[in-house]
């Protein structure tokens, strides 16, 4: 599933930074890729600790969400050269 949402995060985010997909290059492609990945288990493991001292999942994902969401924006940022 996270190759799903890097997929989608990669269009949304190349239309916000208004970048054409064509100049992304392989390598930085795979390396966003990597990142993001990675960004997503230590997203989950952090959703699991907030879950664990606010003892509600709903609002533990929300709130790792909004946490993680800045890691995406330099992760693409970086790859469309923000």
């Amino acid at each position: 599933m996270a190759q799903f949402s890097f997929v989608f995060d990669y269009f949304v985010f190349g239309n916000y930074f208004e970048s054409s997909s064509s100049s992304t290059s392989l390598t930085d492609l795979a390396i966003a890729n990597i990142l993001y990945v990675s960004r997503v288990v230590a997203a989950w493991w952090l959703i699991k600790q907030i879950w664990n001292a606010v003892k509600n999942y709903w609002l533990a994902v929300f709130i790792g969400a909004q946490i993680t969401f800045v890691a995406d924006y330099f992760i693409f940022g970086n790859m469309f050269s923000m």
